[in-house]
């Protein structure tokens, strides 16, 4: 099975998502910087109460702190209202264009999907935990073939036991 085109999803769809978070970033700093948030301070210790609240909020209710922001319609921004106003516009609207792209493009994986057996045979149907992304991402870029024994793909994902009986991880103790 040629793995091209399944592979060349997998970096455009994670491609759009970086570009999506990267927006959704831009557009919640803005949104701080209007709701009074000082940049030099972490946000528990910032003293606009009224906008923590709405922040704890936002968060408790949202699966991503972007789509809060810009499912809100009734705040005031502080700032120039012409300039402000509309590059929040733009910056929202390519937001959810992104976003609908990278949603997209993950249902697509699926259908290329099931020209692979293990998918089809094994993933789909055994395995829990494993939907079309992480489907796509081990097929795409994994060769199972390389693999002598299992614990060598754990080793590859950074998954086995060192020397020392820890776990690797490239997080700093």
């Amino acid at each position: 099975m040629d793995k091209t085109n399944l592979k060349a999803m997998v970096k455009g769809a994670y491609d759009l998502q970086k570009l999506r978070m990267q927006a959704g970033s831009r557009i919640v700093a803005n949104w701080k910087v209007q709701m009074g948030f000082k940049t030099s301070v972490k946000e528990k210790e910032n003293e606009e109460k009224e906008a923590q609240k709405l922040l704890a909020k936002i968060r408790g209710s949202y699966k991503r702190l972007t789509d809060g922001i810009t499912d809100i319609d009734d705040i005031n921004f502080k700032g120039d209202k012409i300039i402000s106003d509309f590059a929040i516009f733009i910056l929202v609207k390519n937001y959810e264009e992104i976003l609908k792209c990278e949603e997209e493009q993950m249902k697509r994986f699926k259908s290329e999907l099931k020209k692979f057996p293990i998918y089809t045979e094994f993933l789909d149907p055994i395995v829990k935990g494993v939907g079309v992304t992480l489907a796509g991402v081990l097929i795409s870029c994994i060769d199972i073939e390389k693999a002598k024994y299992a614990s060598s793909i754990w080793k590859y994902a950074g998954l086995d036991v060192a020397e020392d009986g820890r776990g690797r991880s490239r997080r700093k103790e």
